[in-house]
């Protein structure tokens, strides 16, 4: 993997645990020990996990494009 995957990756997967969270908060109690309301969590992480996906493939594609190996 290039240093651009790598980082998109680690985005992807630290904004997936934020999205597990958003989701089964409410369950474990760790919505009201963080205070942060469930709503909060889905305006704000929705939008950030659709803008890294893009930026992915975006990098993605630049890079196949250029012919680089990994």
């Amino acid at each position: 993997m290039s240093t651009a995957e790598l980082i998109a990756t680690f985005i992807l997967t630290v904004l997936g645990i934020l999205a597990v969270f958003g989701v089964y908060g409410n369950w474990l109690g760790l919505q009201d020990a963080l205070g942060i309301d469930g709503n909060t969590l889905l305006v704000a992480v929705v939008p950030l996990i659709v803008v890294t996906f893009i930026v992915y493939f975006v990098v993605r594609s630049d890079i196949n494009k250029k012919g680089i190996k990994n």
